[in-house]
């Protein structure tokens, strides 16, 4: 059998800060670091598949793979604020990385930051 080495992931494209929602609808930090990711491509088949639920994915990124990491956690990247829609493990790469999905909240949306 062949030793098949997986794609090699970067994670250039820049860092990530992650929050949690609290009990007052409010958002504090759930990690005490930065994480770097890196850009995928938001596929038409994912990008119309996720309108027919009623949700937008606008970015697709990647990060190594940890467990800290949940759906509906809410990322900031450059001061915007995106929602956690879907999380996808992938041990194929090296190193392995999670592959998530995300969409932007409205400003209407967005939570204020509690600071605990």
């Amino acid at each position: 059998m062949p030793n098949r080495k997986g794609k090699f992931e970067e994670f250039n494209d820049g860092v990530m800060s992650v929050y949690r929602v609290n009990e007052e609808d409010n958002i504090i930090p759930k990690l005490d670091y930065e994480i770097r990711y890196g850009e995928e491509v938001v596929s038409i088949k994912r990008h119309y598949g996720a309108k027919a639920v009623g949700e937008e994915i606008v970015k697709s990124i990647h990060v190594q793979l940890m467990s800290e990491i949940d759906t509906h956690d809410i990322v900031i990247i450059d001061g915007r604020q995106y929602e956690i829609e879907q999380i996808q493990p992938d041990k194929s790469t090296l190193p392995p990385i999670l592959r998530i999905s995300l969409t932007k909240l409205e400003t209407h949306r967005e939570k204020k930051m509690d600071y605990e």
